[in-house]
């Protein structure tokens, strides 16, 4: 069944000529801004300015992330941070959410390598 478009004097219309364009592929840079406003989301920081700020500290979450899941999606990533902020509970008074959860994930991402290193040694 077809629509017809018949103009005010009885005629048949053609349908108008619908410019079809592919969708756009959203572009490599696109993928990491996501995945910080995403932390950010996570960590309840919704300020562009503190982003900014914070924002080395959000790159150690999402490198601590992508250690602990397989899915490097932005969901995958928040929730793996999700998973280490419960694991971690409340921070102290005064300090904020996104340092206290931040130097936890450091210092885990630096013992790793820390053991890494120590293994190489004595494989040696």
């Amino acid at each position: 069944m077809d629509i017809k478009i018949i103009t005010p004097d009885g005629k048949e219309q053609s349908p108008p000529k619908i410019d079809v364009q592919e969708p756009h592929q959203i572009s490599s840079p696109v993928l990491p801004e996501m995945m910080e406003r995403s932390v950010a989301e996570v960590m309840g920081i919704e300020d562009s300015a503190e982003r900014n700020r914070a924002s080395d500290k959000i790159q150690i979450l999402i490198e601590y992330a992508k250690t602990q899941t397989k899915d490097h999606s932005p969901e995958g990533i928040k929730w793996a941070i999700r998973n280490l902020e419960l694991k971690l509970g409340t921070p102290p008074l005064s300090e904020k959410r996104i340092n206290y959860v931040a130097q936890y994930a450091y210092l885990l991402l630096e013992k790793r390598k820390i053991e890494k290193d120590i293994r190489s040694f004595e494989q040696i």
